[in-house]
């Protein structure tokens, strides 16, 4: 699994939008394309933690001035404030935030993305990400360990 490195608030309100009541940013706004698509785990920036996960589901643009004001709902961002020459958005559905948090191993330079063992994000969070894909705390041969999240029910939001 990858791991998509971003910053607060941004990764908040991709995990828990308004009040915890569901995404209120559903476009991640780059400078470029990706090919990675997918379940992909979500890292706060400096905090050295995997706090959720989503579904990169596709990639759009580039995009226009216009098309970034239309959708300012969807990405959160002020459009004066982009200063990437060409614009894509990353869409992302199924946002859920991992309680508890899961740390990893900062490989040095990562920027973007880093590789995360998927089996190492554990219910009890004893296991530490390793970007090669080697983990921590457990004995080999012990099985998989399922992904916990959690989500807010619709009687939250409402």
């Amino acid at each position: 699994m990858k791991g998509l490195i971003i910053r607060k608030p941004w990764v908040d309100f991709i995990l828990d939008g308004a009040f915890g009541c569901g995404p209120l940013k559903t476009w991640e706004l780059r400078g470029k394309r990706t090919q990675v698509r997918g379940t992909i785990g979500l890292i706060e920036a400096g905090s050295g933690l995997v706090v959720g996960t989503v579904d990169l589901v596709d990639v759009v643009g580039p995009l226009s001035r216009e098309t970034l004001e239309r959708n300012r709902d969807r990405h959160q961002f002020e459009v004066d404030d982009i200063t990437y020459a060409k614009t894509y958005a990353w869409i992302l559905a199924g946002a859920a935030r991992l309680d508890p948090p899961v740390e990893y191993n900062h490989p040095r330079g990562a920027r973007s993305w880093v590789r995360l063992d998927s089996e190492s994000l554990s219910p009890a969070g004893q296991r530490v990400l390793n970007p090669h894909g080697r983990s921590h705390g457990r004995p080999p041969g012990r099985g998989r360990v399922c992904l916990t999240t959690q989500r807010p029910t619709g009687t939250e939001c409402e």
